[in-house]
């Protein structure tokens, strides 16, 4: 297989993981690349002796061009696809904060990350994004999806290791449970994500489905998803959608796991089980039994005065400092930050206090499906 890459280095979007053909026509995708990426980071981490994968995973590093994401009117957008020949699709991007994020901190990462530099406060200053009810979104008029915050915390250093991240991560969950118990009647069903929902506009939507990015209170066919409650880690609830399907685990329709169901169509099954938005299920199962296993694999996140963001707090960031490049430029607090943790190592578990995750998840199997990430696009 020869996959489809931009001159910057990313894949094309729904390729064929048998022989490398595009499957649907669209373009380069960014998300679906830095998934793949942090993926195969997490793999290295996790195999430390394994010297191929370690290999592998810094080729699919340093041959991908996270900063030529980035909308260069540094206005923090980021391009939802590249073009073949390199830069963004004109008119194609995303605002902060959603799970784009993740092509953000992999920027910050790369020798030559001026434009991540310049947008970064603009994803990871937690007091300038924009939020609804104590959550995060990318419009304070609208909730986001679970899997945006679902997925920064499993694949994300920079979210993994703030404990003002994870607390908006736990602040999700208690939202998406209050709305459905006091809007939608249920005291204990609830996990509102993305991923097939009844076709609300087709003859019979009982049966026929489409995609949709749900967010609290817009979930066509009052969608409920047992993958998102695991990503939180609620095994009590998680326990109740298993004994409580519509349909017997010998149904060939279940032989991946559970399956969303409808409160509005309680007959209606997803034809497709969503297998990159099921990896959420996935993760919970494994973290609700380690809950330091994706913590301690992640790519570490930026210690306090590392101001280039590559991961150290050494006499390039007093470089940055001096030419302004610091968040509050040339500000005695900024360099009083720098000197306080100068030498400092990155963040990691071990060094930071994060709340206790309240879920978890692995990794394997990873690559076929993220090429075919699903986006809601703007």
């Amino acid at each position: 297989v020869n996959p489809a890459r931009s001159a910057d280095g990313h894949f094309y979007h729904y390729l064929n993981v048998t022989n490398g053909s595009r499957d649907w026509v669209d373009g380069y995708t960014t998300i679906g690349t830095a998934l793949l990426v942090a993926g195969a980071q997490f793999a290295s981490n996790h195999f430390a002796d394994n010297t191929e994968i370690a290999e592998l995973a810094e080729y699919l590093t340093t041959t991908t061009d996270f900063n030529a994401a980035i909308d260069p009117a540094l206005n923090g957008r980021i391009y939802l696809l590249m073009n073949e020949n390199g830069g963004g699709v004109s008119g194609r991007t995303t605002q902060p904060w959603n799970e784009f994020m993740l092509v953000e901190s992999l920027a910050l990462r790369e020798p030559n990350n001026a434009p991540a530099l310049a947008v970064k406060d603009k994803w990871l200053d937690t007091t300038m994004l924009p939020k609804r009810n104590g959550t995060l979104t990318d419009n304070s008029g609208s909730y986001a999806p679970a899997f945006w915050v679902h997925q920064q915390h499993f694949f994300n250093g920079d979210f993994r290791h703030s404990a003002e991240f994870e607390a908006l991560f736990d602040r999700h969950q208690v939202v998406d449970k209050q709305y459905s118990a006091a809007i939608l009647n249920e005291a204990v069903r609830y996990g509102i994500t993305a991923g097939l929902v009844p076709d609300l506009d087709s003859p019979n939507p009982a049966i026929q489905s489409e995609y949709h990015a749900d967010e609290i209170g817009n979930h066509p066919g009052k969608v409920f998803s047992p993958e998102a409650v695991a990503a939180w880690g609620d095994m009590d609830t998680f326990l109740h959608f298993y004994n409580n399907r519509f349909y017997p685990a010998s149904d060939p329709r279940y032989r991946y796991g559970l399956l969303r169901e409808s409160a509005l169509y309680p007959s209606w099954v997803p034809p497709d089980i969503g297998l990159v938005d099921h990896m959420f299920l996935l993760f919970g199962l494994v973290e609700s039994i380690d809950p330091d296993f994706f913590a301690d694999r992640v790519f570490p996140g930026l210690s306090a005065g590392d101001f280039d963001g590559d991961g150290d707090v050494d006499g390039r960031d007093f470089l940055v400092w001096q030419r302004g490049g610091s968040p509050s430029a040339f500000s005695a607090s900024d360099l009083a930050l720098w000197q306080a943790n100068y030498g400092a190592p990155p963040l990691t578990a071990a060094t930071i206090a994060v709340p206790e995750p309240a879920t978890g998840g692995i990794l394997f199997g990873l690559a076929a499906g993220l090429l075919g990430f699903r986006r809601r696009g703007r």
